[in-house]
Order: structure tokens, then sequence, then C-alpha cells
């Protein structure tokens, strides 16, 4: 971020970047709620589960989410999908989102067919990446649309890979390069029966969506 003409990593005290702006501006009141994703993470996971999720409530920054198949497994492993709504207050995300289910010893993540509890966020930055990924969503048979109504901003590196979500509808290569990722390496699958489903975008969507109500249309607001 920017601030006093220098580059810095983080705004200093008092100060922040708002969603879609790289400039540090004076907090009014209290800053946004920012995490580190080591200092919620349960101690030797590398995913969220329901103590990192609880931890995780009110963030409106964090530097990376991981949600994967060790999210859904052990002790603290995610048993209520409502869980995850911890996550609805995020709004920037600085590095990257990698959400991935690999295998079957839990049958909630067959049950997910939205990622709205990322309704919210605004931006992936990334800044850093997951290997080479600045977005993965990948393994979730019964996804039908990702439902991130607020997305404005990807950033330009790295790879965006969203497969295996064998009923996905709406999310085109079009949406993704509005975003602003246009450089990047970007695989995607979705439903082919989509059209025939009706599974379109709201007649009043003009750039696209993220479901079928009008509230998905990808918003009009123009990214300089």
């Amino acid at each position: 971020a920017e601030y006093m003409g220098k580059c810095l990593d983080i705004c200093p005290p008092g100060y922040q970047a708002l969603p879609l702006s790289n400039v540090c501006q004076p907090c009014n009141g209290v800053c946004r709620k920012s995490c580190k994703f080591d200092d919620i993470k349960t101690r030797g996971s590398i995913s969220l589960d329901k103590h990192s999720l609880a931890k995780a409530s009110g963030c409106k920054v964090i530097d990376h989410i991981n949600i994967n198949s060790h999210s859904f497994e052990g002790g603290a492993a995610i048993d209520d999908l409502s869980q995850l709504n911890a996550l609805k207050h995020i709004e920037t995300v600085t590095e990257y989102v990698y959400i991935q289910f690999q295998n079957e010893k839990s049958n909630l993540p067959y049950k997910i067919t939205n990622l709205e509890f990322l309704s919210n966020m605004k931006e992936i930055l990334g800044k850093r990446l997951a290997g080479a990924n600045v977005l993965v969503v990948v393994g979730f048979p019964n996804l039908k649309y990702l439902g991130f109504n607020n997305l404005e901003k990807i950033g330009n590196r790295g790879k965006i890979v969203i497969l295996k979500n064998d009923n996905l509808c709406y999310i085109t290569r079009q949406l993704i390069h509005s975003l602003g990722f246009t450089n990047g390496d970007l695989k995607l699958n979705v439903d082919l029966s989509c059209k025939w489903k009706m599974h379109e975008c709201h007649s009043e969507c003009r750039r696209g969506c993220w479901g079928s109500s009008k509230e998905a249309c990808r918003n009009e607001i123009q990214m300089t």
C-alpha cells in the first residue's frame, strides 16, 4: 500500500487501505478488523476448521483462505456448513483463496451448492500465491454457483483453477477477465447444460453474474 509516497507491506497504525484502493487512508473511528491466517489457525493445521473459523468472525481483511479436505476431518472438523458464515465479513484477501475437496471421508462438502459465505469479498490481491494459484475452487460436485456477488478485483498474476465442479453454472471467462485478471492462466470448466437447464444470469445483468438472482449481477462499478 502507498503511504506518503512510499510502498509499504501494511499501512501504519491508524491507517488502512480500503477495498479496491492501494492508498493508506486515515481510519474513520475504528480500522477494519485485519486477521492473519497463522494467528487464527488451529495449531498444526494448514487449513481452516471450526475453531479457526470462530476466531475469523468479524475479520474484514485476511491474508489468505485455505479450506480443503482436512477442514472436514478430525476433532476440529467443520460439522455444520453454517460455520463457514464466519467469513461473511471478509472484504479483502491480500494473498489467495484456496478451496478444494478431494476425498470422501465427510459427506458435508457434497452439500455445498454455493460459496455465498464469501459474498462480501471485494478483492483478491494475489500478493502471495498458493503454489502458483491466486484462486482455486475444485472438487465440489453439487456446487451450482459461486455467489461472489461483490467481487470486483483479482490480482493479475498466478493461475485461477475452477475445475471438477460438475454442476457449476454462471461463471465465464469474460466474467473473470472483467475483474482485471487478463494475463494470467485460467482453467475453468462448467456444466455444459447450464443454458438448457435455464441456469443463466438475470435479464438485467449486463456484465455477467455470480448466480441467478438480480442481486448476483456483476456490479456496475467501473474499475480504474
